[in-house]
Parts: C-alpha cells; structure tokens; sequence
C-alpha cells in the first residue's frame, strides 16, 4: 500500500511515498525547490523501511603498539606501504570524506572517534559533525601507537558515550530508533587483552540497533578475532554469497565501497523525471538516470544535486514534476504524484 508525505521549509518541498515490492517496502524520497527558473536541483534517495535519514556513526581506531608495524599496503596509493595505525588514519578521513561527498546534510550525521588500546589511551576522542572536518582529522593525525589490544575496550567506550547522548538533555543528540546508527571497528586484527567483544557487540546490536562493521586494514592483518563482533549483515544482493563477516580492506577506495552498500532493495533499473512546464499534456521534458550512475550511501541509493534543464521557461505557469523509480525491468514502479513548482524569475541584487 502506498503512504505518500509531503514537508516543506521556506526554500525546498520533500516529498515520499512507499511501496511494497518482492516483500520489501520500498521508500522514494524527493528533495525539490520550492521556485523553479530555467533549471532546478532535485536530491533523489531510494531506501528501504526503516532507515532513518539522522546518522550516527562510530569510528573506533586501534592504537596499539602493534599499529605501528607494516600493514603490508599500500592503503592510501602513494607508492609507500603503510604501518597499521597510518593505514586507520587514512581510512577514517576516507570515511569522513565519503559523508561530505554523498551530500549529506552536516547537521545530520555524527562522527564518534574512538581510540582505544589497552592503556589510558583508549576514549571517546569527540563527536564531529560533517562541517568539522578539520577538528576531526587534527585529532586523527596525533593518535600514536602504545599498549595492547583490547577490542572490548573500544566498544565500551562506544556505548558509555551514546549513553551519555541518550541521558542528556538534548532530544536531538540521542542515539535511538529514530536515527540510522552503526560502528566501523578498525585494527590490525591481533587481540591480545580482554574479552573477545561480543557481548558488547551484541550490545551495541541490541540496544543501539548499530550493526559493527568490523574490518583489517592491510594484507598483513587478521580476520579471526574481528569476525567474532561483526554483525553487519554481508548478505545478497548487496554482497556476494559466502562474503565473510569481517573484511580485510587494502586500499581506501575498497574501504569506501564495503561501508557504502545500501540496504537490501529489489533491483533497480532507473528513476525517471519527468517535467511539464507549460501545462500542455504531452509536452514533457523526460530524463532518465540509470542505477548505475546512482550513489551508494549507508541510508540508500542518491541521486545528489541532479540539475533539472532544458525545459522552455513559461513564467507564472507552474512546472508539473513527476518522479518514479522503476525496478525489475520495468514490471515493478514506485511513483511519487505530480509535485507543482511554481516558474520564477531570479533576481541579483547588486
């Protein structure tokens, strides 16, 4: 059954609706303008039921003293191997800047940074969102290799500090069922201190609904250990059959597409705009973007900042937008209703 939304603010109009196909509901989401001149951005996302568009993300960085022994890659391309803590600090600016490019909304997502060993080096670094890019990667690049390896110690302080988010004052700051929430656990992939995790994996399962994507950085890394608190699924059709739960990660770009698999959805062809601009039927500017030319993002498929053009520009006439995501080959479509935009003339003053 089909449930359709409409929000507005003073500049854009958002508006949903939700399908069911192959047993899974199937949000389209559409970000417009609320005025149109002689082209207009649309922000398009496909999700699946349940994921939230608040973001709350994780990062927990080994800092152990092994760390700072090769990781046996190459991790960021620049023809120098890499040591295990170099490999981290390069894959969680990586991370950071994959946020920025999907194009999220910075006031919407949050990065917690946690170092952890087994001395007093392990904590909560800080929570950043997307617009402190800078305060975030100052801090990453004066983390420094000592200790063992306790993975226990790395999610406890994932879960004391989202506690303290939960039972503080600001509404905004929780971490709950009304955001989408997740922990990428880094390390060489040795533990030699504390418990295996699990429990605290489960945890953070649980009680965060965060699923922990747990991965080794460099060739010379252990899945072993990590294994044991991955609980991200890495299932078809977003992973091949018989992917292992942890993953061994050489290079950041891989890094990027493991996080960035989006969550079970039937498969998608394209979205089609289509734009009337003259209230005539039949006179329709029709543009096609296939899934392939889509982004991956942890909430869905985007389609981000897509210039709308080419349409004739009749003033005072209200452009007619329909948008649809067609999956299955065609057999299976999930349409929003014509969204009216009014045709305007932009003034600069000056």
């Amino acid at each position: 059954m089909e449930k359709r939304h409409i929000a507005t603010t003073s500049d854009t109009q958002t508006v949903s609706t939700q399908e069911t196909i192959d047993g899974l509901d199937v949000n389209l989401q559409a970000t417009l303008p609320n005025f149109a001149t002689e082209h207009f951005e649309a922000n398009i996302l496909i999700s699946a039921e349940g994921v939230q568009p608040t973001i709350n993300l994780a990062l927990v960085l080994d800092t152990s003293g092994s760390t700072s022994n090769p990781s046996g890659s190459d991790v960021d391309g620049d023809g120098d191997f890499d040591s295990f803590l170099q490999a981290q600090q390069i894959a969680a600016k990586a991370v950071f800047q994959n946020l920025i490019d999907a194009g999220y909304d910075p006031e919407t997502v949050t990065v917690s940074l946690v170092e952890y060993n087994s001395g007093n080096q392990t904590n909560l670094v800080g929570d950043f969102k997307l617009n402190e890019q800078a305060a975030f990667e100052s801090e990453i690049d004066d983390f420094t290799s000592g200790g063992g390896t306790n993975f226990q110690r790395g999610l406890q302080e994932v879960i004391n500090g989202w506690t303290a988010r939960n039972n503080d004052s600001d509404d905004t700051n929780a971490v709950d069922e009304n955001s989408t929430n997740a922990v990428i656990f880094l390390s060489d992939g040795v533990r030699n201190g504390g418990s295996n995790a699990v429990a605290e994996s489960q945890t953070l399962l649980n009680d965060f609904d965060a699923p922990i994507t747990a991965i080794g950085l460099g060739s010379n890394s252990s899945l072993s250990d990590l294994t044991l608190l991955a609980t991200t699924p890495r299932e078809p059709p977003a992973f091949p059959a018989g992917t292992p739960p942890a993953e061994q990660v050489l290079d950041a770009s891989k890094l990027v597409d493991v996080l960035n698999a989006p969550p079970p959805l039937p498969e998608l062809e394209e979205i089609i705009i289509s734009v009337n601009s003259d209230g005539v039927p039949g006179e329709v500017l029709e543009i096609r973007i296939p899934a392939a030319d889509l982004t991956d993002t942890l909430l869905g498929l985007v389609a981000n900042c897509e210039k709308i053009e080419g349409y004739p520009f009749n003033l005072g006439t209200d452009l007619e937008v329909t948008i649809s995501a067609s999956f299955n080959n065609g057999d299976d479509v999930v349409a929003l209703g014509t969204i009216a935009i009014p045709q305007t003339i932009c003034f600069v003053t000056g």
